[in-house]
């Protein structure tokens, strides 16, 4: 499949693979709008929010053509949860209770955080609390994620390897013959 997604991209399909790809990416952003709104809940916060949501449907999409991973890992957006007994609320976070997945990613621009010594203390405090809970957190600079949205989306499909192959090790073996 990978294959046929490279002659596809080399071929003279880029385009119709590219618009394709707009098109469903549009569709699903409108659709999650839309339950948002019917919701009466709150979205995205900021322009990088938008970019790093359109950089991951992307990154899924290309997955799912690929065959080169699950290609259905949708985050939560403006996720709340608790930690440490403070509640907290994540610009997105994915979730999946059965291997023990919390991965949050905060998108930081440089006019809401780490302006003052306040602002630090509270997003250390911040990080350790939901690190004690379990979570992994992945910040980003808005900078980071309008210059280069795809490399941090790879960083963090990375986290997924790593929660799903330390959940693995957790495993018991299963042998299959009596062997």
């Amino acid at each position: 499949m990978a294959d046929t997604y490279a002659q596809a991209l080399t071929g003279g399909q880029r385009d119709r693979f590219i618009g394709k790809l707009g098109a469903w990416m549009a569709e699903e952003t409108r659709d999650y709008l839309e339950y948002k709104a019917n919701q009466n809940d709150k979205c995205f916060k900021s322009p990088i929010e938008m970019a790093f949501w359109l950089a991951w449907l992307t990154h899924i999409w290309i997955e799912t053509i690929t065959g080169t991973g699950p290609g259905s890992l949708f985050p939560l957006v403006q996720h709340e949860t608790q930690a440490n007994g403070r509640q907290y609320r994540l610009d997105f976070a994915f979730v999946d209770a059965a291997i023990g997945l919390k991965i949050a990613v905060e998108l930081d621009g440089h006019d809401f955080h780490e302006r003052t010594p306040e602002q630090v203390d509270s997003r250390n405090t911040r990080d350790a609390d939901l690190h004690l809970a379990g979570w992994d957190v992945f910040h980003f600079s808005g900078r980071q994620i309008l210059s280069d949205p795809s490399s941090f989306v790879g960083r963090v499909h990375d986290g997924f390897c790593d929660s799903y192959a330390r959940w693995r090790r957790t495993q018991p073996l299963v042998l299959v013959g009596g062997y």
